[in-house]
């Protein structure tokens, strides 16, 4: 049944799992290639599970295995359980890496339209972005550096610290704060934010060292940089 990769009557999200453990094995490819909902003759892999993972039956396990899934979407057969419409499969690809999924959502945005196409490509780019937001804080070293007129900070935000509040202020050698860059909520994520080399009048300050400080929530970092006019 292409597209019922973990073999349990019913395509949705746990199937995808299967590609990523039997990711890149290869065997006999099937006879019949298709992907209609249907029962497939299968050759004998050395692993007795891998054939389901070779969901178009390439004989190779790879990103094109997530097409029959998609067209497959939802349906099922006596052996499963059918999914309430709107129901959300089981979030379990999170263990996947991440070129796995980039090359499963590359095959996807070339495949002909469908409900299951979009579903499914859809749950895949949300999992790509969690897996690429911060696991931590950081404060990195502003760029250029030295620099004249102007400088970008850089700063990450973990998805547990998202809408705390933040701020991100200028001081000059003297702990005199010269300019306020930010100051909300922050959002998970990796930030930038430009600082012009002026202070909160508008005015150029003078060349020197600065520092400049991030406090996001019990977060507080603090670095040096150098302006030189």
């Amino acid at each position: 049944w292409p597209g019922d990769t973990n073999d349990d009557g019913r395509v949705d999200g746990w199937d995808i799992l299967p590609i990523g453990l039997f990711w890149t094995l290869e065997g006999p490819p099937r006879p019949d290639t298709g992907y209609d909902w249907a029962v497939r003759g299968v050759a004998e892999w050395t692993a007795a599970r891998v054939p389901f993972a070779d969901a178009d039956g390439s004989g190779r396990v790879d990103a094109n295995d997530i097409l029959p899934i998609a067209q497959n979407w939802r349906q099922t057969r006596s052996a499963g359980k059918e999914l309430a419409d709107g129901t959300t499969p089981p979030a379990i690809i999170d263990p996947l890496g991440l070129e796995l999924l980039q090359a499963m959502v590359t095959v996807l945005e070339e495949a002909p339209p469908s409900p299951g196409v979009t579903e499914v490509r859809t749950m895949l780019e949300r999992t790509i972005a969690r897996k690429l937001l911060p696991r931590e804080f950081a404060l990195h070293q502003n760029a250029p550096n030295p620099f004249n007129p102007s400088t970008s900070i850089r700063f990450a935000v973990p998805a547990a610290a998202a809408l705390a509040p933040a701020r991100l202020q200028i001081y000059d050698l003297t702990g005199q704060r010269v300019r306020l860059l930010l100051e909300g909520t922050a959002e998970a994520g990796h930030h930038s934010v430009s600082w012009d080399g002026r202070n909160d009048a508008g005015h150029p300050v003078a060349s020197g060292v600065y520092f400049y400080a991030l406090q996001i929530g019990n977060f507080r970092a603090v670095r040096r940089m150098l302006l030189l006019r």
